[in-house]
């Protein structure tokens, strides 16, 4: 089953992200993409991206 998470201006498949960065000192992340596209977001949504958070809350 597809999953689409939100990463705050976009939304994601996460059956095509390949690679995921920890927070950096910064607090960013980078995503890689099968189509070879990297994103980068806000180290909050790292948890999202690997899965270990629900896309749904209410502290975004």
């Amino acid at each position: 089953m597809t999953k689409f998470v939100s990463i705050g201006k976009y939304f994601i498949n996460l059956e095509h992200v390949l690679t995921v960065t920890a927070p950096d000192a910064n607090d960013r992340i980078w995503i890689e993409l099968d189509s070879g596209q990297t994103i980068e977001a806000e180290g909050k949504y790292f948890s999202r991206v690997i899965g270990m958070k629900s896309d749904i809350s209410k502290d975004e």
